[in-house]
């Protein structure tokens, strides 16, 4: 029997994958991690490294700055220095290297990002561009529900009529990685939802994801917006803080494992809800 130890680099890179679909990350994730760590494999094999535990942080220094060369963005190379550094992680708990080399590599310094979201302009034209559609009903509750809740596509796509509480107004939302979180759905989109759950039986939208993304992607046209799935994700969580909700409340609704992830958004508009909140609560204006 060979053991961990007595593997190939590609054999306990497979033997990582198997964990990670054992945890439950979904197959999106794990195809992602299976590319950048089979590139960093095969970078390693053409400089003679054929054991993890060999690999130095200058060894990962050189192969993030080949990536870089093949003109990736910065971003990019973060989220493989990202992908890289739990890899090491796992080889350090299975006790294959003694340290994780990627802790004594500088990741590429992150632009900031500007967070698009749509205009209330934008939104009504989507929705009249809704109305007129082929498949009205529908098309309406997926646009409702996408904002209302800013699901992910895959989540939107997997919910099911049991889903929803009639007694409470809210959905029981299947994550990533398994996880299930309950949302509440707002007094217009639980009219158009539950109108629309009246009269379908089983499957509620006939689509998968190409098709969702047509989807939008027409609407988008008809009503002359450029538009895609988590555009509606981005709108709804920039209005969830504009509105007054908090990060860790956006963390929950969001889904998202870690909350550092969240902070994209109250970067995006902390300016102008700092100019609103001074405006209100103006010292020298609150002076007696």
């Amino acid at each position: 029997m060979v053991t961990l130890t007595q593997q190939t680099l590609g054999e306990t890179l497979e033997a990582y994958l198997a964990d990670l679909q054992a945890a439950g990350r979904s197959p999106l994730t794990i195809e992602s991690y299976r590319g950048t760590l089979t590139t960093l494999a095969r970078f390693l094999e053409t400089h003679g490294i054929e054991d993890w535990s060999d690999v130095s942080p200058n060894d990962l220094r050189q192969f993030l700055t080949a990536l870089q060369g093949n003109g990736l963005k910065s971003s990019s190379i973060g989220v493989q220095a990202t992908i890289t550094s739990s890899f090491f992680n796992w080889l350090d708990v299975q006790g294959l290297v003694q340290a994780n080399p990627m802790q004594r590599v500088k990741r590429p310094r992150k632009p900031q990002r500007i967070v698009k979201t749509f205009t209330d302009a934008e939104l009504r034209a989507m929705f009249t561009a809704a109305a007129s559609s082929p498949n009205p009903a529908r098309n309406k509750v997926i646009l409702s529900l996408l904002l209302d809740c800013g699901l992910r596509a895959s989540e939107l796509l997997s919910v099911e009529p049991s889903d929803y509480d009639w007694a409470t107004s809210t959905l029981t939302v299947k994550g990533k990685g398994r996880k299930v979180r309950l949302l509440g759905v707002g007094r217009r989109s639980r009219e158009v939802f539950e109108a629309y759950l009246r009269c379908v039986d089983g499957n509620l939208w006939n689509l998968r994801r190409p098709g969702l993304a047509k989807v939008i992607r027409t609407l988008g046209k008809r009503a002359g917006v450029k538009a895609h799935c988590h555009l509606f994700r981005h709108t709804f969580a920039c209005r969830f803080l504009d509105a007054g909700g908090t990060i860790d409340e956006l963390q929950y609704l969001l889904g998202h494992a870690s909350i550092v992830i969240t902070m994209i958004y109250a970067c995006a508009g902390q300016e102008a809800r700092a100019r609103r909140s001074h405006a209100m609560h103006s010292p020298l204006d609150g002076l007696p």
